[in-house]
């Protein structure tokens, strides 16, 4: 428990300034043992850019104003780095173009060469699956043609010529 102390956070103080009350370690119910962070042995003032800037100070508060750097939309514009040395000037583009036309064909052919039996057996495999269900249908038709009565068929249609409900 905190006994009237202000606890810092570990980024907040330097290595010079030890006013982190060290005793004061959390501990999630689900955690056996209290874990000490490297952090808390170790800290560091970290110093990081941001977007509003302290314009003024009255006594220990400071008075913050929104930063030059926002336009009036409130979105930061985002530009480019500036170059550090001299820009380099881009010359045979279109050698890189070819180079990288070049490069596709060549990984194309090499594929080809290293998948040309994985995919003949897979055409092989499909064709016959289509050759099979072929047959099949027609053994199917066949069968059915065997079956198929023209006496019966022709007795089947009179039957029906003949015993039409009448409008």
């Amino acid at each position: 428990m905190l006994v009237n102390h202000q606890v810092k956070v570990g980024a907040e103080c330097s290595p010079a300034a030890p006013a982190v009350d060290r005793s004061v370690v959390y501990v999630p119910p689900s955690v056996k043992k209290p874990v000490v962070l490297p952090m808390l042995r170790t800290p560091w003032d970290y110093t990081l850019p941001s977007l509003v800037k302290p314009t003024a100070a009255i006594g220990d508060r400071k008075v913050i104003a929104p930063s030059s750097d926002i336009n009036s939309n409130g979105l930061v514009e985002k530009t480019d780095p500036q170059p550090m040395g001299s820009v380099i000037e881009k010359r045979a583009v279109n050698m890189l173009i070819i180079r990288r036309k070049k490069m596709k064909k060549h990984k194309l052919r090499k594929l080809r060469k290293r998948m040309y039996f994985l995919w003949a057996k897979r055409r092989f495999r499909r064709e016959k699956l289509k050759g099979a269900a072929f047959r099949a249908e027609l053994l199917a038709q066949i069968h059915e043609a065997q079956a198929f009565d023209a006496e019966k068929f022709v007795t089947g249609v009179l039957d029906k010529l003949r015993n039409r409900p009448r409008p």
